[in-house]
């Protein structure tokens, strides 16, 4: 995907992020929520004639299996979905608050949703085959030709009457839209012949949504090799409120913490190499400013809201692609963040 078309998508569910709060509640669900994986297999076409849609239909992807053949318990099947062009894959734990919707006209698309307990239902995101709609991820070939791919992914604002837990779903689904994309067939990218571990590269396209980033240019100046393994959480004690953040991103977080109209203002920045600190995102603990994702109570029965503000990450071609994974990855646990409030 071009650099400017995935920026555009990054902002789209930044905005969202932002209201992720609710980044857009740029790492998931709660954390023993983590989807598994599944490969993908090319539609044959035979002639013009569309072949039967089965929407959500499931299958046992062979990487579910053990040397038994018994399928390995706390892992979930894959969601296929069978189009003309080619099957996407969704994580199947999402399974029970997914909506798929075929739309064949004026451009074949699939159209995924949330389905939420409360009743809510909210558009994730929509992939085109073919017109004009939305950002390219690149093309997919197949007997009748060639298709471009495309994604078009909804800024999702809630209000005051979702709930955290929904807002979390929502925002983790619509991550997903990066498992979809690193299924796809895109024409150069290397098919695995079964697998998870070998899931396309694909070389036309991209990963979208909250942990998209730019391609940086490879840094000089030394710095990490690879993202800091997983190491607990730290607690940033503030008045009101006691916020919880990934331990391993110790080392790279900056943390401003000023009043401001009677709200306390909490900024995490990523400091990585000699890079000035980057603004990653604001949490307001009380006031009016940022879009609400929780209230906390304290001992004395009395609520706080917690509100957040999500920056668009700006990152020259100084920042090696390590340093920007660690700035996007940092971003996106506040996700980790939201989970953790109380």
């Amino acid at each position: 995907m071009e650099k400017s078309a995935k920026k555009n998508l990054v902002l789209k569910v930044l905005s969202a992020v932002l209201v992720l709060s609710m980044l857009i509640s740029f790492g998931g669900c709660s954390n023993n929520e983590k989807p598994g994986g599944s490969d993908i297999e090319i539609s044959k076409v035979e002639d013009e004639s569309k072949p039967e849609v089965v929407p959500g239909e499931v299958t046992i992807n062979p990487d579910d299996l053990d040397e038994n053949g018994e399928i390995i318990t706390g892992k979930k099947d894959d969601v296929k979905i069978e189009t003309p062009y080619c099957d996407l894959w969704f994580p199947g734990d999402w399974a029970g608050f997914l909506k798929t919707e075929i739309i064949e006209s004026p451009v074949y698309s699939v159209k995924f949703s949330a389905e939420l307990e409360s009743g809510k239902v909210q558009e994730l995101f929509t992939v085109y085959f073919g017109g004009e709609t939305g950002s390219l991820l690149g093309v997919i070939k197949g007997s009748s030709g060639e298709t471009e791919v495309r994604v078009d992914i909804p800024e999702f604002v809630p209000d005051g009457s979702w709930s955290a837990s929904d807002i979390n779903i929502v925002f983790s689904m619509q991550e997903e839209v990066n498992y979809i994309i690193d299924k796809l067939p895109l024409k150069g990218a290397e098919q695995p012949s079964g697998g998870n571990d070998n899931a396309p590269d694909n070389s036309q396209g991209g990963n979208v949504g909250t942990t998209d980033k730019p391609q940086g240019g490879n840094s000089s100046s030394g710095g990490p090799a690879e993202l800091p393994p997983e190491a607990g959480d730290m607690t940033i004690d503030v008045p009101g409120a006691e916020l919880h953040y990934p331990a391993r991103w110790a080392e790279y977080l900056d943390i401003k913490v000023t009043e401001k109209n009677g709200a306390q203002v909490v900024e995490f920045f990523c400091k990585a190499g000699s890079h000035s600190p980057e603004r990653l995102f604001t949490v307001y603990v009380g006031g009016t400013e940022g879009s609400y994702v929780s209230s906390v109570t304290n001992v004395k029965g009395e609520k706080t809201e917690i509100r957040l503000g999500v920056e668009e990450l700006s990152l020259d071609g100084s920042w090696s692609d390590i340093e920007s994974d660690i700035a996007y990855a940092m971003q996106e646990d506040l996700n980790y963040l939201i989970s953790e409030l109380d």
